[in-house]
């Protein structure tokens, strides 16, 4: 069996071939075959995802939940996700842009068949600062600001504090965030979050890879883009000012 980066064809068996994937069955089948010629586990992947030279700055790895919902068609894969699990199973580097727009192909070129409902909210009003909401961009009156609940059916408890979300940004299950700890993706626009947290200190880098500022705040959201609840993302991606969440937000239990 080969490396990382060196795939293993038998002899007589057909390359694997991402262009032929018209659907995302066959693009989920192949993902799984290329795993299969690898001679890989689950375990087997998670093992030699951890052996990648560092990519980016960052200790490559896969968590078996990220693994099942990729290998069973259940979620898109994100391309960084999608990326260290072709080079583990051997897929050469130079393939990987194939591999990127089958998935743009049956991924994003057409709807989902099904589509999880998006969270149903009720309006309440209650009264904040003037700073709070300037910083939701929603002002009534003398500091009035529209918050959202949750709609009891869905078992959330507790209001739910409407915050712009001003870039994409990983989400974790915990306010300790490693690359195993990631739950999804969350993208720019208005979401509604429950509390926040103290963890560890988060660097924000610019497109040049220059620190620009860092925040051991994290904030608890009710749902990232892939439906995962009560997971975390960093105040950065949404704060214009420093402590400025704290100021709407209530501390997490």
């Amino acid at each position: 069996m080969g490396g990382p980066g060196v795939q293993d064809v038998g002899e007589g068996t057909e390359p694997l071939d991402p262009d032929r994937c018209t659907t995302r069955e066959e693009f989920t089948a192949l993902l799984n075959e290329a795993r299969h010629r690898a001679g890989l586990s689950y375990a087997g992947v998670e093992r030699r995802a951890r052996s990648l030279p560092p990519r980016d700055g960052h200790q490559p790895s896969l968590a078996r939940s990220t693994l099942s919902d990729m290998l069973t068609g259940k979620r898109a894969p994100n391309k960084t996700n999608l990326e260290i699990y072709l080079l583990v199973c051997g897929v050469p580097e130079k393939d990987l842009p194939r591999w990127m727009e089958a998935r743009r192909r049956v991924w994003e070129a057409t709807p989902e068949p099904t589509r999880k409902p998006a969270p149903t909210y009720h309006l309440r009003t209650v009264l904040v600062t003037a700073v709070g909401a300037l910083l939701l961009g929603a002002a009534v009156g003398a500091g009035g600001l529209s918050l959202l609940s949750p709609d009891p059916a869905r078992g959330s408890a507790g209001p739910l504090v409407p915050l712009e979300v001003r870039t994409h940004d990983w989400t974790h299950w915990s306010p300790d965030p490693r690359n195993e700890t990631r739950a999804g993706e969350v993208w720019p626009g208005r979401h509604g979050f429950v509390c926040w947290t103290v963890g560890t200190r988060y660097t924000w880098h610019d497109a040049t890879g220059t620190d620009r500022t860092s925040s051991d705040t994290w904030l608890r959201l009710a749902t990232d883009y892939y439906g995962n609840r009560g997971v975390y993302v960093s105040d950065l991606a949404v704060a214009t000012e420093p402590e400025a969440p704290k100021r709407v937000l209530p501390q997490c239990d």
